[in-house]
């Protein structure tokens, strides 16, 4: 028979929304336990980026110093590439009240540098460790699976914070949803910086969309955002060669001439991955888990320590059932945002034929009249409070309303089918 011991909320998955919420919580007084698979975070081609408002979740949170501690990079710019040379620079600290830089991060120094915090902090960390089975009841708990034998722990709470693949929607009575996926987006570690380390680079060339990150030093992460039959291409050990040749052809001659891969190229679906509700059976869901945004606009961090933050207040606010059915209302709907969001950018960047040509000159022709596209440009800098994504927001968005009248209806077609998805 297995031990038990008691906590106020048992955490699955110590990565960096379930740490920097078990921080928050027990720097609140709150007894926490963190449930930890993995011994060592491994490079995995994971989100890096910070935006400006996740950077103000993390000082709300309380967990900012860990993260700069790090070896984090601040991140002042968003640099734009157009026809092989910078075409504009966007002030990112401009984009909270706080003028908050952007960071950039190596992704298993992050998850590092949090859990360790979690653990000063004072939290309890199972790991490595593996979440068996869930009994749900008015005290849920766990049987878990550690190196010294199976332990049972029951909380008040429990929080799945493990990842897209998450055990924990099953356990909440949640269905997973899954938008189409219809292109690949893939990265890889680079050294050899040939590009300003004071912001983050993107660029479109045709139908593919380039992504690149610095790291301190002259390391960052480079990705590229492409359909298919380029991802076959560039993927695999076999492949690696032509990584960095190709997407060096976004940015002009000689910038990447003297970069080269340090880490793994991989590559995985675009697709928005969500739990249909962010609450249930007493579970709550955070990150990945609860939602897993496309990652062409760079929000899977931010959106995850903005999930710690709102239900660490949810939770400090009073009554729990309550608390926990009100933050999974504002997840849902902070979420579709950046759902909607992502998709159109996803469209503008890497859509296809003659029609999407014809979508991305027309909205060429737009920004030219007004850069900021009504101000939607700055939703991924900002984020999501106080937004409504509908058609007019879509118009202004696309250009249908200033310069050339071009094809749009695959654009509206593309609105309509943010509201539905297909289900697992």
């Amino acid at each position: 028979m297995s031990n038990t011991t008691v906590t106020e909320v048992a955490i699955v998955g110590g990565g960096v929304a379930g740490s920097s919420l078990g921080a928050a919580l027990a720097h609140a007084g709150l007894a926490v336990t963190i449930i930890e698979r993995e011994s060592v975070f491994r490079d995995r081609v994971r989100g890096e980026a910070i935006m400006p408002w996740g950077v103000a979740e993390a000082e709300r949170l309380g967990v900012l110093q860990a993260i700069l501690d790090a070896e984090a990079r601040p991140v002042s710019y968003l640099h734009i590439h157009a026809g092989r040379t910078l075409a504009r620079s966007i002030d990112l600290t401009t984009a909270t009240a706080g003028n908050h830089p952007g960071l950039d991060i190596y992704h298993p120094d992050l998850q590092d540098a949090l859990l360790e915090h979690a653990c000063r902090t004072g939290v309890t960390v199972l790991r490595p460790a593996k979440a068996a089975r869930y009994r749900a009841s008015a005290s849920p708990e766990i049987d878990v699976e550690t190196e010294d034998g199976e332990v049972t722990i029951r909380a008040r709470l429990v929080v799945g914070a493990d990842g897209r693949t998450s055990v924990a929607r099953r356990w909440a009575g949640v269905e997973t949803m899954r938008d189409p996926a219809w292109y690949q987006i893939g990265g890889g570690l680079v050294e050899g910086a040939g590009l300003a380390t004071d912001g983050f680079h993107t660029s479109v060339v045709d139908d593919w969309m380039m992504l690149y990150f610095p790291h301190a030093g002259e390391r960052g992460r480079l990705y590229i955002a492409c359909h298919d039959e380029l991802a076959r291409l560039l993927r695999g050990v076999g492949n690696r060669d032509h990584f960095v040749p190709t997407i060096a052809r976004s940015v002009g001659d000689g910038v990447m001439d003297d970069w080269t891969l340090t880490g793994p190229v991989a590559f995985f679906p675009n697709a928005d991955i969500w739990a249909s509700r962010a609450a249930g059976n007493g579970v709550a869901l955070i990150g990945d888990a609860a939602g897993a945004n496309d990652p062409i606009i760079g929000q899977g961090l931010s959106l995850a320590l903005r999930d710690a933050r709102e239900l660490r207040d949810a939770l400090l606010s009073g009554d729990w059932p309550s608390a926990i059915e009100g933050y999974a209302d504002r997840r849902d709907r902070y979420y579709q945002v950046l759902r909607t969001y992502a998709a159109w950018q996803a469209q503008l960047a890497v859509g296809r034929g003659p029609e999407a040509d014809a979508i991305r000159e027309q909205v060429a022709a737009a920004r030219k009249v007004d850069p900021s596209a009504g101000g939607l440009l700055g939703i991924a800098h900002r984020g999501p409070d106080g937004i409504t994504l509908g058609e007019a927001e879509r118009r202004t968005y696309f250009g249908v309303d200033i310069g050339v009248a071009t094809a749009t209806s695959h654009a509206g077609r593309l609105a309509s089918s943010t509201a539905s998805s297909s289900r697992s």
